[in-house]
């Protein structure tokens, strides 16, 4: 019995079901990361060809695994927060993804190079939730002010 449950054959309802929610989340995953890329300003002239990608890389962190990750953990935290997380991605474009901006320091960037770990991840995601706007917990708060410090 417990087999039929879990979508052996004879019960294609889960397996149904699974394939639908499936869909439905990768639908939504699209969803998320084409409206990020509509707001990554500097993405859009990598995909234009206005710069490359490897200018992109060398002066700016917003295509860093750091970054990607952070905008990665974001999606769930932003539309369980707005139902208009569309809009609230435009304040992606008005910051400053610059390695040079002293903002990311002990965010993403320690010792002038950007790096990887849990807590740059964490801190970048924080830092990002803060700039588009959305509340903080304590700890992220706390953590921006420790960055910042």
């Amino acid at each position: 019995m417990a087999a039929s449950l879990l979508g052996a054959p004879g019960n294609s309802r889960p397996r149904q079901r699974r394939a639908a929610t499936q869909a439905a989340n990768a639908t939504l995953l699209v969803e998320y990361w084409s409206a990020v890329a509509e707001n990554m300003v500097d993405w859009r002239k990598v995909l234009n060809g206005q710069k490359s990608a490897q200018e992109l890389r060398a002066a700016h962190i917003s295509s860093h695994s750091t970054v990607l990750r952070a905008l990665g953990g974001l999606g769930a935290d932003l539309m369980a927060a707005d139902p208009n997380w569309k809009e609230r991605l435009a304040a992606l474009q008005e910051i400053d993804w610059s390695k040079q901006n002293k903002e990311w320091q002990n965010v993403c960037i320690v010792a002038n190079s950007v790096v990887s770990n849990r807590q740059a991840r964490s801190a970048t995601k924080t830092f990002i939730k803060s700039k588009l706007g959305m509340s903080l917990t304590d700890a992220e708060q706390r953590s921006l002010e420790k960055a910042a410090a």
